[in-house]
């Protein structure tokens, strides 16, 4: 099966004028360093972060979203009942000890080059790869806290926007419903 792309995607594509943006699908192709290991998804993730929990009314009220699918609300609860040190901790064993090699996906967006790639994913897998294989080309990483994105933007360098935050500071990982401050009076029109 192939993709009819238009041509006027294609000369913006060539032209270094799109922003990907990068979901966790992406990441759900990474194998760990030893072959024997995914990123979790949304829901191992929460009921990984959950076994820090001891047993109580707030597990089971968490148990209970889970089940129905209601992964915001129970990431709420998580983040705000996890102690700092059990988050950090789970995310150092999930996403950093691991060593996931990048997917097929990261691949091939690196192939395509583009000057920005808006991620929601808080791993480093993608940027650790296109600083490993270009590292010559420049890229800047920006995470959400950081203030130096429309410089990022306005240089010459490759931009990776970290949405969620990153691995490096588990303390700033985006969880829950959340928007950039500087983003809420943003409107797309199309």
């Amino acid at each position: 099966m192939s993709i009819q792309w238009s041509n006027s995607l294609i000369i913006e594509i060539a032209e270094r004028r799109c922003i990907f943006v990068m979901g966790a699908g992406v990441s759900a192709g990474c194998i760990s360093e030893n072959g024997e290991k995914t990123p979790p998804d949304w829901e191992a993730l929460l009921r990984g972060l959950l076994g820090a929990f001891a047993d109580g009314a707030e597990k089971t009220i968490v148990e209970e979203m889970l089940v129905e699918k209601q992964y915001l609300d129970a990431a709420q609860i998580i983040k705000d009942k996890i102690t700092a040190a059990d988050f950090r901790d789970y995310i150092v064993n999930e996403f950093i000890r691991p060593k996931y090699t990048p997917s097929t996906i990261h691949r091939v967006l690196h192939e395509i080059d583009p000057k920005i790639v808006l991620t929601t994913n808080f791993d480093n897998v993608y940027e650790n790869y296109c600083m490993s294989v270009s590292s010559d080309q420049g890229y800047n990483v920006c995470k959400y806290y950081e203030n130096h994105a429309l410089n990022d933007i306005r240089s010459t360098a490759r931009v990776i926007l970290k949405a969620h935050g990153c691995v490096a500071d588990a303390s700033k990982i985006v969880l829950t419903t959340w928007l950039l401050p500087s983003l809420r009076n943003i409107h797309i029109i199309g």
